[in-house]
């Protein structure tokens, strides 16, 4: 991924010690940093010596001083990254991202009108003209919330009110009530809305584990039957005086005015204790997985098999949900053997040229890399991780594919994943008529696509994109689906709650959910009869094909 070159023209790259101090102290100051001279090689102390008047002389046997190397040395990321492309400006891309994808400021312009947030028209915010350095402050990601002022009737009235209220905003209300408690205003209505209902409960939980001023069942959801009446502000948790002078001075007794026409806003009060929300960390690392595979134009029928994928592209984002940044990259592309050749199908939708799998390596010589990457390198073997894919084809299909084709088992770290679009659904509380893909859910959250559509690696830059927006709203992200091995690729099983909060080890490889058989019970022996096979195949892998081949069918309905 790289950046247009009159971006990066912008942009003082910097990586040595003395900058990174310096960008520690002044993260927000837009002058470039001066680099050293590109004469520093040919510096001798003593020309310094004889213009500062210093005699050298005793020191003539000891030897000269170090000198440091003028060239920038790499930065942490890329020597934690492992990839067969150039990986530039990789992090400062996403670096920025992390800044340009939240919007915090003025709702309304100088003409009095909203302002426009469309991706392709907002320049509100625009963080290239500030200098990077991969150690600066000023890009720090968002995602961390402390509050302390917060409207009165999110403390005085009970949560169900407060939902059903917040429900009745119009867009305007809606970034106004954002903008006042520094919430990102990026996103459609049913967004924005699940996001000021969330930033709700975890204040109110907040503030009922501080004190147990409020009643804790009620924050934590409406299952609880028991009802109370509003009730006034504890004393010691907020102040009765206002943020400003334009609002009254004491908390109305009477249930709050908020118009959805935006015309009245409940008055503002400041709590005693700021609280600080942080984004769910259950997970310590999470890792971005977009693969993409071998495909053709096909019609589905029940004689003729679907296409033999396989893996040709084979990306992996390492995000640190504490740091809350992406601390290493993996990338490789894969050689396919039962179709060696790309079609053009494939080569149009992927934009992967056939000289980049031809001189690529084989895919267990990739699995091998990736486990060597994650588990002796970055040493995740007892660290609790999870995969993030944006569906269930990723592992669930050309994952278990591919292991089957080459006859090799299925990794236990590959066999349980979070499904993206079901918990970006789940979250926001959508339809089930919308649909949710990758690019419904930029959209969604008002964000551009960045990149090429269908390539491994700016998929999973999008996907990241996706997950840093549902973890700084609150969501809390589980591994939700498995393989299903008793059935056809793509065919998966839901992982409950109770049983992802009890995961353990890398990637919930320990789920106890694993060691139950399926409900789809043993998989089906391979049948040769009326199956159609590619030509000239190696004979070790004619038995993986009909076995794909007879999974698959089972795939199509009975009445197709």
């Amino acid at each position: 991924m790289a950046l247009p070159s009159d971006f990066n023209s912008r942009c003082s790259i910097s990586d040595n010690s003395l900058d990174r101090d310096l960008v520690d102290l002044a993260p927000l100051d837009s002058v470039p940093f001066p680099q050293p001279s590109a004469e520093c090689d040919g510096l001798d102390p003593a020309d310094d010596a004889e213009s500062s008047g210093v005699d050298f002389t005793h020191q003539s046997n000891q030897a000269p001083l170090p000198f440091t190397s003028c060239e920038p040395e790499r930065s942490t990321f890329l020597k934690s990254s492992v990839s067969d492309i150039p990986l530039t400006s990789l992090e400062e891309l996403l670096a920025r991202s992390s800044i340009n994808d939240v919007y915090i400021g003025p709702v309304k312009g100088d003409d009095g009108k909203l302002l426009p947030l469309d991706p392709n028209r907002r320049t509100l915010t625009d963080p290239s003209s500030l200098p990077y350095s991969s150690s600066s402050l000023a890009f720090a990601p968002p995602g961390i919330i402390m509050v302390s002022e917060i409207w009165s009737m999110f403390v005085t009235e009970r949560l169900s009110y407060c939902n059903h209220r917040i429900h009745g905003l119009n867009v305007n209300a809606l970034r106004t009530c954002l903008y006042d408690h520094g919430l990102n205003q990026l996103g459609c209505p049913a967004v924005l809305r699940r996001r000021l209902q969330e930033f709700v409960r975890r204040v109110r939980y907040a503030m009922s584990n501080v004190s147990g001023c409020l009643d804790s069942q009620d924050v934590l959801g409406p299952n609880h039957t028991e009802s109370f009446e509003t009730h006034e502000p504890n004393e010691t948790l907020i102040t009765s005086q206002p943020i400003s002078s334009d609002v009254v001075s004491d908390i109305p007794s009477s249930p709050c005015s908020l118009s959805s026409s935006g015309s009245a806003f409940p008055p503002p009060i400041k709590l005693a204790k700021p609280i600080i929300l942080t984004p769910d960390t259950f997970y310590s690392y999470l890792l971005i997985i977009d693969l993409e595979a071998t495909c053709d134009v096909q019609t589905r029928s029940k004689t003729v098999p679907e296409y033999p994928h396989e893996i040709i592209e084979f990306p992996v984002l390492l995000y640190n949900t504490r740091t809350r940044r992406c601390v290493g990259v993996f990338h490789s592309y894969c050689r396919p053997k039962l179709n060696p050749d790309l079609t053009t199908f494939c080569t149009n939708l992927t934009q992967i040229s056939q000289v980049q799998v031809d001189t690529a390596c084989s895919f267990p010589q990739v699995l091998t890399k990736i486990e060597n990457w994650l588990f002796t390198q970055h040493h995740l073997s007892n660290v609790r991780c999870a995969i993030v894919c944006d569906c269930s084809a990723d592992m669930g299909k050309f994952m278990r594919i591919q292991c089957r084709l080459d006859g090799i088992p299925l990794p236990s770290w590959a066999k349980v994943w979070i499904n993206l679009s079901k918990a970006f659904r789940l979250f926001y509380k959508l339809p089930s008529r919308h649909p949710v893909t990758l690019s419904t859910m930029l959209h969604d959250l008002n964000l551009s696509f960045i990149g090429q559509q269908h390539r491994g690696l700016d998929d999973a830059i999008n996907i990241l994109r996706v997950v840093r927006t549902l973890l700084a709203d609150g969501c809390v992200l589980r591994v939700n689906e498995r393989v299903d091995s008793g059935r056809a690729p793509t065919f998966v099983t839901s992982v409950p709650r109770l049983v992802a909060e009890t995961t353990s080890g890398l990637m919930g490889s320990r789920l106890l959910l694993l060691s139950q058989k399926s409900r789809g019970g043993v998989e089906k022996e391979d049948v040769t009869s009326q199956t159609c096979l590619p030509v000239n195949i190696p004979e070790d892998h004619r038995q993986s094909l009909l076995w794909l081949a007879n999974v698959q069918k089972s795939r199509l309905p009975n009445n197709y």
